[in-house]
């Protein structure tokens, strides 16, 4: 099985809620292949799918800048971007580091405008900040 394969049958454990299976799956598939950002930004998402913010964000983290520093090597890496920022954001505003997740889901955003979950979930961090004002505009 190819790791486009294997991907996509961890994603698909993951849709059906087998998220301990989907980790032990990811965490091989991780040192197999280290250096590739789809597979340890999905174990960022798996972490945060299971609850553990905390464990997502330094995959998220490290798949963010590989996918910026591959980007001249192929568009479909920087394409997938915004989905790390996403994540991080998502992960910051668990761990309330609110200031943070702002940081990144404006960075989504701007990769990604007008996802409207991605504005969503911005003006409630932005509100979560104290910027209420700034945060009922974006919603």
């Amino acid at each position: 099985m190819d790791i486009s394969q294997e991907l996509e049958s961890i994603y698909l454990l993951m849709d059906l809620g087998e998220l301990e299976k989907a980790l032990k799956s990811l965490q091989s598939l991780t040192k197999a292949y280290p250096e590739d950002p789809e597979v340890v930004s999905m174990l960022g998402e798996c972490y945060l799918s299971l609850g553990e913010p905390q464990k997502a964000i330094r995959p998220l983290r490290w798949a963010s800048r590989q996918r910026v520093k591959l980007r001249k090597y192929a568009a479909a890496y920087f394409f997938d971007l915004w989905i790390d920022h996403y994540l991080l954001g998502a992960a910051y505003s668990r761990c309330f580091q609110f200031k943070r997740a702002v940081k990144h889901l404006d960075m989504a955003n701007q990769l990604r405008p007008n996802n409207s979950e991605i504005v969503r979930h911005l003006g409630w961090v932005s509100c979560m900040t104290g910027n209420i004002i700034q945060g009922r505009a974006i919603l």
